[in-house]
């Protein structure tokens, strides 16, 4: 019943949940420099439409179910790969009643449009990681409008976007894919395909990268207020024709990013940077499966449903970070998770879960996230041998649900008062 009360109490608003999880990520990002990973999916409650009392936060989608829309922004380590944490959560439903002609939806400025969520993500992503030594945000090719280029990027922020759409360009021959395709191939590397009985074959593709520096014109529907040009760089990473099978495409990725590429170690490292973007597909596919089930609540409000859609997303976020600590290379401190409280909480944990024998003890530094992960892994039903499988996603979320509940009752039987809103 406190849980209800909690999710249906007006004072407790999606702002609140969602500025107390990412000011923690402000602070683990200090001084580093990150990639801010963004995406947008949909969440869907139709079979409970008779159920959800209606006008309260749920709307169309894209499908024309009862659902919201989420997009978050996933903050990770440029260096290493490593999830920080969230910079942003933006929640939105469709209305039925919203002007859906195509000539209306031009003119409008893009504040009062959908895709508006790629700049306010970005500029709320740039507020939170203002401590960050640098940030670049890594859009899909939704992300691919010109408005982004002329409003996110500034001395600390770099954008890099896959194209949707070839683009006038100031230089000969005047299009974006025709400079790129004059350009000759400045590297090749493997890339391992795997099997997908829908569209890839599994194998070994030979890569082709190619870069070049052009500016892009402004589109003939934007307001003169916006820049007439933009200098960005353009790199692409195609698939050899000797490595496509019959009946398949080559692979290709067309990126466009306002930090400048000088070499092919800086064309590669963008490639290299936007594979990352499978990490945010990750957090999606936890969140509305393997365990969290987001799609499952049976609260009675929409406003109920997305407030605890944010809370669980921070805890499948954790989830990953988790997973990426069982890796020995993985030097993500303690802290990144788990608060001063928690942290003595697992010490005293630990104690009780290892065993007399070498072989059944906690190992790992203590100041890595590592050896906490060794200790939710045990409590999500992991034997603790090394020379067993490593937890997986679901394990570690069951662990990280019965510490919480165990951590719950550590702080009562202390009697400590309850956490602060940036101890969430």
């Amino acid at each position: 019943m406190a849980a209800y009360r909690f999710f249906n109490n007006e004072k407790v608003t999606e702002t609140s949940l969602i500025d107390s999880v990412v000011k923690r990520t402000g602070k683990i990002a200090s001084g580093k420099e990150v990639l801010v990973l963004q995406d947008s999916s949909e969440y869907h409650f139709r079979k409970y439409e008779q159920r959800i009392e209606p006008g309260t936060g749920l709307g169309e989608t894209g499908r024309y179910a009862l659902g919201y829309f989420c997009h978050p922004s996933l903050v990770i380590d440029a260096n290493n790969g490593s999830v920080l944490g969230l910079s942003d959560i933006y929640n939105w439903s469709r209305s039925p009643d919203r002007d859906q002609r195509t000539e209306s939806r031009k003119k409008r400025p893009i504040e009062e449009k959908e895709s508006y969520k790629w700049i306010r993500g970005s500029l709320k992503s740039k507020e939170v990681l203002s401590s960050a030594q640098h940030k670049t945000i890594i859009q899909d090719r939704d992300g691919d409008i010109y408005e982004s280029f002329s409003r996110i990027p500034d001395e600390q922020t770099d954008l890099l976007v896959r194209s949707k759409t070839d683009r006038k360009i100031e230089e000969s021959p005047g299009w974006l894919y025709l400079a790129l395709e004059s350009q000759n191939p400045c590297v090749e590397y493997e890339f391992k395909v795997s099997s997908d009985s829908k569209k890839r074959q599994k194998r070994t593709a030979i890569m082709e990268v190619r870069y070049t520096q052009v500016s892009i014109k402004r589109p003939a529907y934007l307001p003169k207020s916006y820049p007439p040009n933009i200098s960005v760089s353009v790199v692409q990473a195609k698939e050899k024709s000797s490595t496509v099978p019959d009946g398949e495409q080559a692979i290709e990725w067309i990126l466009i990013s306002t930090r400048k590429v000088t070499d092919f170690i800086e064309a590669v490292m963008l490639v290299y940077w936007y594979s990352l973007r499978w990490l945010i597909e990750e957090l999606f596919g936890l969140h509305k499966s393997k365990g969290f089930d987001a799609e499952e609540c049976e609260l009675r409000t929409g406003w109920g449903i997305r407030k605890l859609g944010i809370i669980t997303m921070q805890s499948a976020m954790r989830a990953m970070q988790l997973k990426q600590a069982r890796q020995e290379d993985c030097q993500l401190p303690i802290e990144v998770v788990f608060t001063e409280q928690e942290q003595e909480c697992l010490e005293q944990l630990c104690k009780r879960l290892e065993g007399k024998t070498e072989k059944l003890k906690n190992n790992h530094p203590r100041h890595l996230l590592r050896w906490a992960t060794w200790v939710i892994a045990r409590y999500g039903g992991w034997s603790g041998y090394d020379s067993q499988r490593p937890a997986g996603l679901t394990t570690l979320k069951q662990g990280l649900e019965k510490f919480d509940m165990l951590f719950q009752g550590w702080r009562l039987a202390r009697q400590e008062p309850k956490e602060s809103k940036e101890d969430f």
